[in-house]
């Protein structure tokens, strides 16, 4: 009987296990991990990573281990969630109180698939003292000599095989006076030093000198000196070459033109300007090199010749430099700048790259004065919908004071709403709330309106819902006039929601790593929960904005901001020689060879209420004889009869037909009147005679016509 019983036993539990269905492995992962190598005994070390997994996470563990196996500290969570960050922990992580030896860092985590699997394992070191650093200062620049008043921009990179945890700049005077600085705390392996630029403010020194330093720490040293570099500021530069009215790009998209600008002038005759284009590491995108051999040079009329939209995403210096009878290659202007990706969904914003954070209740302000010296704008809680119990919808305490303190001191201001929203009228019960907010406390806000999606509940709901949802809210505030856009996390925009079906909308993507990978169109981007900024006490979250939504706002009449219909403008710049004669509405002395793309670029300017319509052009090239008429809409406003400089014929060339046209008019045996008879005087002395056909033929001798 026992022998029986053990047979159906075991026969039961064969069955029971065949019955069971088979489960496909997790896909459980750990991305963003920082991990330590090698760390300086009692010094603290932050960890940082994202677990994911498409099946709730049930238990993370995290644990140093010494060499024997024996645990040094270990935390264990029990998310329940398929989302967990392990900064969220970093304060038990006790590293600080480690012992000189070798240690083994692991995280361990179980989903509702699989158990126990190791996620990361590293060994790292604690050493007693670290004799060197990693730290490292590349493609940097430095003052040596500046003219009171100028600007200077400081470029450069700051890296390390550890996370930077701190970088400071500033400059002191002589005597060790400190004149301006900026610290920024990295959290990341290298830093840019572009992104401090506009604190460096070279141009509010006074004659005398001064030392420009860098110093940085990462995990494993602390207050190391990159750079310290003596330079002067000068009441004058000692040469007589100099530029006035010189502009430089900062932020460009891909594709996107510059138009540049800037007089070089000397006491001497210049014989040569270069103006480039050139990777950080010195190689020419694109240069010209004009020889004046005047006293003066618009650097704008090679403007066409600047091809910027043919740059790919990267990193640039925009550089002029310039030689006279008494100076060579004296550097002019040299300025850094970056080419971002053209993103379609933020087209008609100009790019920008603007530090910004986002408050609630939960920060502590000391001096709102700071901050407006530390960021170029806030982002506020206007309120949010309680995420248990009543589900009820409340207002954040602070945010009309917050609000009043923010545009009392001119910051770029929006706002957004937590919600927890479960379905469209909830999401227009929260889109009427915060209109009612605004309404309350007069708010005109120039930055955008955000719909904050980011709970359990909503990630529990299907991706077409969540997109039901966020489009609910988001046409309701554009309905009353908003700009508005859509908060979430990487994974959220990713997995959660159909991004895509609104691609109409602005999204501000949170992601907390050294870099934003998420793959769609962002305004905005959330690198840090725990960064810090003058004027507030604790963490706060801290952005980058990457469009200059204020202006696109007030332009578009977003946000309660009124259009003022533009009065249409238009100018024709008298420059490079260029005449205009508004009486008899002509323009001479044109040079040959401009297409009509050149000739808007070079010599027009108008408001966009204005257009520009040529005629009698000769394969798209400016002629003698063409004419170009502004319009506002359907209405002429003016039209001009051109006159290219020794195109007598108008065929757009100058050549040796024109000369002989020119000596014919000199001897009387031809009549021009006109535009033509403007052409043939090439010299401009209001005769047309044989010096005028000589200089016609000489001109087309150098064209090779």
């Amino acid at each position: 009987m026992k022998k029986l019983f053990s047979f159906i036993l075991a026969f039961c539990v064969a069955f029971c296990f065949l019955c069971i269905p088979a489960f496909s492995a997790s896909d459980m992962k750990l991305t963003d991990e920082v991990y330590p190598t090698v760390i300086e005994i009692g010094k603290p070390f932050s960890v940082y990573g994202i677990i994911t997994s498409s099946c709730n996470i049930l238990t993370v563990q995290i644990s140093v281990t010494d060499s024997s196996g024996n645990t040094a500290f270990s935390y264990t969570g029990k998310p329940g969630e398929k989302t967990y960050n392990i900064h969220n922990v970093d304060y038990l992580m006790t590293f600080s109180k480690l012992a000189v030896g070798d240690y083994t860092y692991k995280i361990v985590a179980s989903d509702t698939q699989q158990s126990n699997v190791v996620l990361l394992s590293k060994k790292f070191k604690v050493v007693s003292e670290i004799s060197a650093s990693s730290l490292k200062l590349t493609s940097a620049n430095y003052p040596t000599s500046i003219v009171k008043g100028s600007t200077f921009s400081i470029y450069g990179t700051v890296s390390s095989d550890c996370n930077i945890t701190e970088l400071t700049c500033a400059v002191y005077s002589s005597n060790g006076t400190l004149q301006f600085i900026r610290t920024v705390y990295p959290d990341a392996t290298s830093y840019s030093l572009s992104d401090v630029d506009k604190y460096m403010t070279f141009s509010k020194l006074d004659v005398g000198t001064y030392t420009y330093k860098i110093t940085a720490s990462d995990t494993q040293s602390k207050g190391v000196v990159l750079m310290s570099k003596e330079f002067r500021v000068v009441s004058s530069s000692g040469e007589s070459i100099m530029l006035t009215n010189g502009n430089y790009p900062t932020v460009l998209q891909e594709g996107k033109t510059f138009s540049i600008n800037g007089i070089v002038s000397s006491d001497y005759t210049i014989s040569s300007v270069t103006i480039g284009v050139y990777t950080t590491g010195g190689t020419a995108k694109f240069e010209y090199t004009a020889k004046p051999g005047e006293k003066s040079y618009n650097i704008h009329n090679v403007d066409y010749l600047m091809t910027f939209s043919k740059l790919p995403v990267g990193t640039y210096v925009y550089k002029i430099v310039a030689s006279d009878t008494n100076s060579k290659n004296v550097v002019l202007l040299q300025k850094q700048f970056t080419v971002i990706a053209s993103e379609s969904a933020e087209d008609g914003l100009k790019p920008v790259k603007w530090d910004v954070i986002d408050l609630s209740y939960h920060n502590t302000i000391i001096s709102w004065d700071d901050i407006a010296r530390s960021v170029d704008g806030v982002i506020l809680r206007v309120g949010y919908r309680a995420t248990g119990g009543s589900r009820s919808i409340g207002a954040d305490v602070q945010f009309a004071n917050f609000y009043k303190e923010a545009s009392a001191r001119g910051l770029h201001i929006g706002c957004y709403f937590f919600s927890n929203a479960l379905n469209t009228d909830e999401a227009e019960a929260e889109a009427d709330y915060v209109l009612k907010k605004l309404k309350e406390n007069n708010c005109k806000l120039d930055m955008p309106v955000y719909f904050d999606m980011e709970t359990d509940a909503q990630v529990a709901l299907s991706a077409s819902a969540c997109t039901t949802i966020a489009r609910a809210f988001c046409n309701k505030l554009a309905a009353n006039g908003y700009y508005v856009g859509i908060y979430c996390n990487k994974y959220f925009a990713r997995d959660e929601i159909n991004a895509s079906q609104l691609s109409d909308i602005t999204f501000w993507i949170a992601q907390y790593a050294r870099t934003c990978d998420y793959t769609g169109p962002y305004g905005m981007w959330q690198y840090s929960e725990t960064g810090s900024t003058n004027g507030i006490k604790g963490n706060v979250d801290m952005n980058y904005c990457y469009y200059d939504y204020p202006a696109y706002i007030k332009a578009n009449g977003y946000n309660g901001y009124k259009i003022t219909p533009a009065t249409p403008t238009y100018k024709i710049k008298t420059i490079g020689g260029l005449k205009l004669n508004e009486a008899s509405k002509t323009v001479s002395a044109v040079p040959a060879g401009l297409d009509t793309t050149a000739f808007i670029k070079s010599y027009l300017e108008y408001s966009s209420n204005v257009s520009v319509v040529f005629a009698n052009t000769v394969g798209g090239k400016i002629a003698t004889g063409t004419t170009l008429t502004f319009k506002n809409g359907d209405k002429v406003m003016a039209t001009y009869t051109v006159s290219v400089k020794g195109d007598i014929d108008g065929n757009s060339v100058v050549n040796s037909s024109d000369a002989l046209l020119a000596l014919q008019c000199s001897t009387g045996s031809r009549t021009l009147s006109g535009a033509k008879k403007i052409s043939a005087d090439i010299n401009a002395d209001g005769t047309i005679n044989s010096t005028d056909a000589l200089l016609i033929l000489q001109t087309a001798v150098q064209a090779g016509k």
